[in-house]
């Protein structure tokens, strides 16, 4: 459960008096275009560390949107500057969002780095309505930029804050708040005993997440927990992978990590963020970039991704459900220990996803597959043909497939946004030609020609898109 609640930001900050005025329905569109959204909760300091160094860092560790806590717009204003060129853009929250709306927020909703505003964090139900009151003065506005408000874990009281369950405590911030957008925090993984464990309740919290986001037909965001503090570890590979794949999996449409920078100053012994409380990089950093890397490499997979089917092979956690019957694609898929398995629809494709959701077993996974009717979806994006297979997947890792239909070309054709993939020092389009860049915005080549390039993200781009990809 988040203990950074910051108080400006709450009810008070954007409840502004305005003319009542009807307000448009609110479409979501996502807001970092062809990226997968990755965003760092208390990021980049204010003031001396607003520097478009800093945020080549962050961007250089896959994320996208920055969340830093600022209390002013001339802070505001200081950062849009300092990322301007660097692949990061900003969910925004300063006190003039309140003292000065109209001229605040018309600034705001013309800014091409903005994605939003945040309204709160964590509320209980009794604050819902003016939670939805915030919304839709903002939306008064501005009609197109997410409204960001967060809501609290499965393992909070429910009875504490004004809910029947925790799916009625969903149901209400639908109904009261009406963002458009379903974004909550569960850290699951604790020490007891000595021994890293996955908190009960995880995965049904997902599910209930997934199921109400899909009734409303609205997406959600998810949090891996990037800051240890507590009883939570330091993260660990596997930790990342686990919170972030079964996001994936769920059907999350954006990632958020709480935190980038160590906070200063609690109670809770934070330590160990990607950035220590000294702005340097800590073990944390190099484990954040290896995995968004890989969500940003299959973006073409999972941005836009509506979930057909999820469920557990065995073991199943309460809450829900079991995953008896594969797509035809598959003859068989074999685990002894149990798999989180994910059906995906994304436009005309269609992907399997299976998760070993274990922080500690590493488990053999064996594929039978029809004919030409299953491809292999590689961390670099890049896609191989299978048939039989067995091999080990590491806790908390993620094996992902494309299934075919009957008569499909193994070659995808090249489309507006053409499958790009990265490894081994070349970017590649399937299909075509593309201009590849650093995230300062150098030319480093065409994927003709950019063999050999360092590790490391870059853009590229190629029939009218622009998509982050990984090189390892």
């Amino acid at each position: 459960m988040k203990t950074l609640h910051i108080a400006r930001c709450l009810l008070a900050a954007i409840l502004f008096i305005t003319a009542v005025q009807p307000v448009k329905a609110y479409v979501y569109s996502n807001p970092t275009a062809d990226e997968f959204p990755i965003l760092g909760w208390f990021s980049i300091l204010p003031d001396e560390e607003q520097t478009p160094e800093r945020y080549r860092e962050m961007a250089e560790a896959g994320f996208n949107i920055t969340f830093p806590h600022f209390s002013t717009l001339t802070q505001v204003r200081r950062a849009l500057t300092a990322m301007d060129g660097t692949g990061i853009r900003l969910l925004a929250t300063c006190g003039e969002i309140q003292s000065d709306p109209q001229n605040t927020l018309s600034y705001l909703r013309r800014h091409k780095l903005v994605v939003g505003y945040f309204i709160g964090d964590e509320p209980n139900v009794a604050g819902m309505t003016a939670y939805g009151q915030a919304c839709a003065n903002i939306r008064r506005h501005d009609q197109q930029k997410i409204v960001y408000g967060n809501l609290l874990p499965n393992y909070a009281k429910m009875a504490d804050v004004g809910a029947e369950s925790y799916r009625d405590y969903v149901q209400k911030y639908i109904e009261k708040v009406n963002t458009g957008l379903l974004s909550f925090d569960n850290y699951p993984i604790v020490k007891k005993g000595g021994t890293d464990v996955i908190r009960d309740g995880f995965f049904e919290n997902l599910q209930i997440v997934h199921e109400e986001a899909d009734r409303v037909g609205w997406p959600f965001w998810a949090f891996a927990l990037a800051t240890a503090h507590g009883s939570y570890p330091i993260p660990t590979l596997a930790h990342l992978r686990l919170q972030i794949y079964s996001d994936l999996a769920f059907g999350a449409q954006g990632i958020q990590y709480f935190t980038y920078w160590t906070p200063l100053g609690t109670q809770w012994d934070f330590h160990n963020a990607p950035i220590d409380e000294n702005g340097n990089r800590t073990g944390v950093y190099d484990l954040i970039q290896r995995v968004n890397g890989v969500v940003q490499n299959l973006s073409w997979v999972f941005l836009g991704a509506h979930v057909k089917n999820v469920g557990f092979t065995a073991n199943v956690p309460q809450g829900c459900y079991s995953y008896t019957k594969f797509p035809p694609e598959v003859v068989r898929l074999r685990c002894d220990q149990g798999l989180l398995v994910s059906e995906l629809e994304n436009g005309d494709k269609r992907f399997l996803v299976v998760v070993n959701h274990s922080l500690s077993t590493t488990k053999r996974v064996t594929l039978s597959a029809h004919e030409g009717r299953v491809l292999k979806v590689l961390e670099t994006g890049e896609t191989e043909a299978v048939k039989l297979e067995s091999r080990v997947i590491d806790p908390g890792n993620m094996f992902v497939y494309q299934l075919l239909d009957e008569g499909d070309h193994v070659v995808q054709p090249s489309v507006r946004c053409p499958h790009i993939y990265a490894g081994d020092g070349r970017i590649c389009v399937e299909g075509g030609e593309a201009s590849v860049y650093t995230l300062g915005g150098e030319l480093v080549g065409h994927t003709s020609d950019v063999l050999p390039i360092k590790s490391g993200f870059y853009v590229v781009k190629a029939n009218g898109c622009s998509r982050r990809v990984f090189v390892r």
